[in-house]
C-alpha cells in the first residue's frame, strides 16, 4: 500500500516518519519513486542491522541510530569509536 507522499520540512526529528527516511535518503525529488519499494528494502536491511521501528515512538526508527547505521554501512564512520589518549608519550 503506498504511503502518503508529502514530506515535512526542516530539522530532522529523532524519530521521523518513513517517508521522511525515504527523503532524506533518496531526496525529496525521488522520494515518491522510491517509496513504495521502501518497506522491502528496509525488510532486508534489517537484517544487516538497520535500527528496527520503536513501538514506543509512535512505530518509527530513532534517526541517529540509522544516519550512524548507514555511515558504518558505507565504511565512514569506526565500529570501535576510536582511541582515547592514554598520556603523554615518553620516546626515551
Amino acid at each position: 500500500m503506498p504511503r502518503a507522499q508529502k514530506v515535512e520540512a526542516g530539522p530532522m526529528p529523532l524519530y521521523p516518519s518513513e517517508d521522511r527516511i525515504v527523503a532524506e535518503l533518496y531526496g525529496v525529488e525521488a522520494a515518491s519513486a522510491m517509496s513504495g519499494g521502501w518497506d522491502g528494502v528496509a525488510k532486508v536491511l534489517e537484517r544487516d542491522g538497520l535500527p528496527r521501528r520503536d513501538p514506543l515512538f509512535g512505530n518509527r526508527r530513532f534517526w541517529p541510530a540509522v544516519e550512524a547505521w548507514l555511515r558504518r554501512r558505507n565504511g565512514l564512520a569506526s565500529i570501535s569509536g576510536g582511541f582515547a589518549p592514554d598520556g603523554d608519550e615518553n620516546w626515551t
